[in-house]
């Protein structure tokens, strides 16, 4: 469908998302609730060291929990 639209309609929803209202979002030393990130958690392992941020993942698969980079999430949860 995407091929279908002129470049200009066509976003990336979580690209936008990523890059321009996450960034705002973060204050340092907050405790980020990271719902359906799985192994692509929202803040990289450098923004959690530098703003001191605590990263609890929270996903239905354990298996994508578990292969996140390490030291992505402090605590994890899985729940449907």
């Amino acid at each position: 469908m995407n091929r279908l639209l002129p470049a200009a309609l066509s976003v990336d929803g979580n690209r936008t998302f990523l890059r321009d209202y996450v960034p705002q979002a973060l204050r340092p030393g907050a405790h980020l609730y990271d719902r359906g990130g799985g192994s692509q958690p929202v803040a990289s392992a450098e923004t959690k060291a530098r703003l001191g941020l605590r990263v609890t993942g929270l996903d239905v698969s354990a298996e994508e929990l578990a292969a996140a980079p390490e030291g992505a999430y402090d605590r994890t949860i899985v729940a449907d």
